[in-house]
């Protein structure tokens, strides 16, 4: 959902590229053409097809849209009822029908979206950078993190899931603390051995990255293992038929997979995907063509985002797999306590909380990321707490190991 913004969206001329989804026809309809100028930063496009069950979740950065057009085709419900259908599940706030650029025209006899964007343009941009800068009273620092510097619009999406199905069917529980808990309090000081950072590379494997991490850390914290294990993150990304490899999933399907199979080490299956993209075949050997002979498990989870003290005194158990929407000036984060300023939903993403605390007045969650150590504070980052910012503590699973 598109947040209402404080600033005006930065407005600049890029050479787009255009991408073309098409689906044949058979049958003699007319057609209808519409053409819009989309005056907004960038935001999120569902287009759901009726007549040919079809479903298009694209991410489109909309300053860098220079058209959109849409041919319709549809005889059951006529031409109007698609545009109609995109205007109610966009969230368009101004809409220009004169002075539109036209796409290409496209072969007829087939039903077209072509969507003009920039893909491969770089993603950062220093326009939107000073104009964080500018916002008074932040309590993080924007930047371009070096981790991202000279990533491009398409590799930036493509660390985010697609899949935003949440609230499956998973026990819920309310934490209560036996005594009162401190004023802070973080694994990252309580038991630094026990917490590693990873790395998810080029694939939205997040939801494995979070849950698997999760899991190796409570081992280690409950003295299940002597030090830390790195399970393997593959395993779960590849096998797990339920959720959807470097497209995505859902937090409590992927604690259903871990309940129900396990993981074995990242030394027998190592992580892949972060170098192709590509979820890869579960496999039935380790690396090194050994027999998998170890499945560790979790004995159950449950949903412990009740409220701030439920979280809080849940904490204390172990580490914590939430979700939350990711909005665009979230990937300007170098430090700091972030709040949402800027900018729509880029996508949902999936990390680990490890702590909270206080810095200045402001209450923040400790969180472990999976962008490696050179990203945010170490590989972490802090978000304000209390507020369910971004949806951060509306869905979050601590294990029992």
């Amino acid at each position: 959902m598109l947040s209402s913004q404080k600033h005006p969206a930065p407005t600049q001329q890029y050479t787009a590229q255009c991408v073309v989804i098409s689906r044949g026809y058979r049958q003699n309809n007319a057609w209808s053409q519409r053409k819009v100028t989309i005056q907004q930063s960038y935001q999120y496009i569902h287009i759901y097809y009726r007549h040919f069950c079809y479903f298009i979740a694209l991410n489109i950065h909309l300053q860098d849209v220079l058209c959109i057009s849409i041919f319709s085709v549809m005889n059951r419900f006529g031409p109007k009822f698609l545009w109609d259908k995109i205007i109610n599940i966009t969230t368009f706030s101004q809409l220009d029908v004169s002075g539109s650029k036209i796409c290409p025209i496209v072969p007829l006899h087939l039903s077209m979206f072509v969507i003009a964007t920039a893909l491969n343009k770089e993603y950062h941009s220093q326009e939107i950078l000073d104009m964080l800068k500018s916002i008074p009273d932040m309590t993080w620092a924007p930047a371009i993190p070096a981790r991202f510097r000279g990533i491009t619009v398409e590799e930036m999406k493509s660390l985010y899931t697609k899949n935003t199905q949440r609230f499956h069917a998973a026990p819920k529980m309310t934490y209560r603390a036996a005594k009162d808990l401190p004023a802070s309090f973080s694994w990252l000081n309580e038991k630094p051995e026990c917490l590693k950072v990873r790395d998810q590379g080029q694939c939205g494997s997040c939801w494995a990255m979070s849950v698997v991490g999760s899991f190796s850390d409570n081992r280690c914290i409950s003295g299940k293992d002597a030090t830390r294990v790195t399970y393997s993150e593959q395993y779960e990304l590849s096998c797990d038929h339920v959720d959807r490899g470097c497209m995505g999933g859902s937090l409590s399907s992927d604690m259903s997979f871990l309940k129900k199979t396990g993981v074995p080490t990242d030394k027998c299956v190592s992580y892949k995907s972060g170098k192709d993209g590509v979820k890869h075949v579960c496999p039935r050997k380790c690396d090194d063509g050994s027999e998998i002979d170890m499945h560790e498990k979790i004995v159950s989870f449950a949903n412990v985002c009740q409220g701030e003290e439920s979280i809080k005194a849940a904490l204390t158990q172990g580490t914590i797999q939430t979700g939350f929407t990711v909005y665009q000036d979230f990937n300007y984060y170098t430090g700091g306590i972030y709040q949402h300023k800027f900018g729509a939903s880029e996508g949902g993403h999936a990390v680990v909380i490890v702590g909270y605390g206080e810095e200045n007045g402001v209450k923040y969650w400790d969180v472990r990321n999976s962008w490696g150590t050179s990203w945010g504070e170490n590989g972490y980052f802090r978000i304000i707490r209390g507020k369910n910012e971004c949806d951060f503590e509306t869905e979050c699973y601590l294990q029992t190991v």
